[in-house]
């Protein structure tokens, strides 16, 4: 490892990136598996966010979710007809505007979003543990990193 970096300055940075690669494979491969979320029906990620997003925004719409989870229309009009066929989503005409479909859980659309909160409280507090490793002027470097990775002009080749 010592003539390594001797024999390459940059091989440091290179390992960064290789494990920032590792790291961001992982969670591809995390996001096409199913699981099941507290219920018996297996879902994606991308189908637990959905839930998730009407979990926090009762009665929005599919407009609201495409904009908050950056998918299309179609793509969350699709995704929602299908979580309505697994029981976990209602639509209903909105109160105040006869008009409009809104979304909302059912309860076992209900059972999956606690589900899911449980498990990003865990990993949130799992990851603030490590964190306190850290001092203040650490801390900065990480956030000065992270806000440089997710330029999204860092990912026009």
């Amino acid at each position: 490892m010592v003539k390594e970096s001797l024999e390459n300055p940059n091989s440091k940075k290179l390992n960064i990136i290789a494990m920032i690669a590792a790291y961001n494979s992982d969670m591809y491969e995390y996001g096409k598996n199913v699981r099941c979320y507290g219920t018996s029906q297996e879902l994606r990620i991308d189908q637990t966010h959905i839930i998730d997003h009407i979990g926090k925004n009762p009665d929005c719409n599919l407009k609201d979710i495409a904009e908050a989870t950056d998918n299309s229309l179609s793509t969350v009009s699709l995704q929602i007809t299908r979580l309505i066929r697994l029981g976990l989503v209602k639509k209903q005409r909105s109160k105040y505007n006869q008009r409009e479909i809104v979304l909302s859980l059912t309860e076992d659309g209900q059972r999956v979003y606690e589900y899911h909160e449980n498990i990003d409280k865990k990993w949130a507090e799992r990851f603030l543990s490590r964190l306190e490793e850290f001092d203040d002027s650490e801390i900065a470097v990480i956030e000065r990193f992270l806000d440089i990775i997710q330029d999204p002009n860092l990912n026009n080749i």
